[in-house]
């Protein structure tokens, strides 16, 4: 059966859904244009038209800024498009969700090797990242999902940009234009984006799917 992939217009998302069809699967991209994930009448509606195995959640609003309307559309297109997924897949029968959650849960002074850190997040989006994570545990004990959450540490690779370290950096090299950075010290892990879909590719497998009602956390 189909397995849907939210955010594919994304850099991770398109390269997740390309991995899955290079794999033999079934993909069904799902692109802001499709459906708006934040509208659950639209989210029922679309999942009701499109059966599936597996939907790969990855859409998320990605502006760290700490201006209102950032925080306005992190509540919007990270946690209430989450709900919406997490809610839609339950009401028709979709049994698995794999979701991502982000180092940024850890808060700024935690190294994301910390495994076991408690999570103190202080950002807009690493706050609406730990509601989601909770939402699809709940999901999973009272809907009968099979959860599987994902928590990246800083992902680069190939055509990434933004203003994350790694794309800023490679920017400034390229241009040859000075760039301001912070004073360094900060703690951070990076995967490489490709590790990132292999892990994706592995949890979409049948023969290794978790059990219904069971949330599996898996730190990247």
């Amino acid at each position: 059966m189909t397995v849907l992939v939210t955010g594919a217009d994304g850099w991770l998302g398109s390269r997740v859904a390309a991995a899955l069809r290079a794999k033999g699967e079934v993909v069904l991209p799902i692109r802001r244009s499709d459906v708006d994930l934040a509208d659950y009448s639209a989210v029922r509606a679309f999942l009701s038209q499109h059966p599936a195995r597996t939907v790969v959640h990855l859409a998320a609003c990605l502006n760290r800024s700490d201006e209102r309307a950032a925080k306005m559309l992190q509540w919007r297109d990270t946690l209430e498009a989450t709900f919406n997924v997490l809610g839609g897949c339950i009401e028709h029968g979709i049994p698995h969700v794999i979701g991502f959650g982000s180092a940024d849960e850890l808060g700024p002074f935690v190294d994301g090797a910390a495994l076991d850190a408690r999570p103190s997040p202080v950002t807009a989006y690493g706050i609406a990242k730990e509601a989601a994570r909770n939402a699809a545990r709940a999901a999973a004990r009272t809907g009968g999902l099979m959860v599987d959450w994902g928590r990246p540490s800083t992902i680069y690779g190939p055509g990434q940009v933004g203003n994350m370290l790694i794309p800023t950096a490679m920017a400034a090299g390229v241009s040859g234009q000075p760039t301001p950075f912070t004073d360094g010290r900060q703690y951070r892990d990076f995967v490489f984006v490709d590790d990132v879909v292999d892990w994706t590719i592995g949890a979409c497998d049948p023969e290794r799917a978790l059990l219904p009602g069971t949330f599996g956390m898996h730190h990247v």
